[in-house]
């Protein structure tokens, strides 16, 4: 009995020793313009402390998910008048803004194109954006548009 105990004993400790050093570990920065990202996960990566500049900041990126209201013609004119609109991951209902820099005729004109079920691709640029409320500052990302040939559909 002492012996099996001593056993059990051992790999739970070596089972301990060895779930704390890979929780210590540094990951790697995620790759941003390397597959596209779905939104709920970009906005959970894409975030951190005002004070400092993060490895996402400014860097490419490819996003995926559901134009909001793109069925809506109010809504996406709307859109247009603000050179803006915002992407969804409809697993979650978390959404990210798009900040159209250029270009904004094309972009709408292929957006005109896509249905609601449609899923869009994206390639930008990650802009952090701050917000402060009661003295606290949250540092959040938007996305920058170029062009009309950075987005496609399924």
């Amino acid at each position: 009995m002492k012996t099996y105990n001593k056993s059990f004993f051992s790999i739970f400790i070596s089972f301990f020793l060895f779930a704390a050093f890979s929780c210590n570990k540094e990951q790697a920065p995620l790759e941003l313009a390397k597959d596209y990202l779905f939104v709920a996960d970009i906005q959970q990566y894409c975030q951190g402390n005002c004070d400092e500049t993060s490895d996402w900041e400014n860097q490419a990126i490819l996003v995926k998910g559901y134009v909001m209201g793109i069925e809506d013609d109010s809504l996406m004119q709307d859109y247009y008048t603000n050179n803006l609109f915002y992407l969804k991951d409809i697993r979650n209902g978390v959404f990210i803004e798009i900040r159209i820099k250029d270009d904004k005729d094309g972009i709408f004109n292929k957006l005109s194109d896509g249905q609601k079920t449609d899923m869009l691709f994206l390639k930008g640029k990650a802009e952090a954006v701050t917000a402060t409320s009661d003295g606290n500052c949250t540092k959040g990302v938007v996305i920058d548009l170029f062009g009309a040939n950075d987005i496609s559909f399924n």
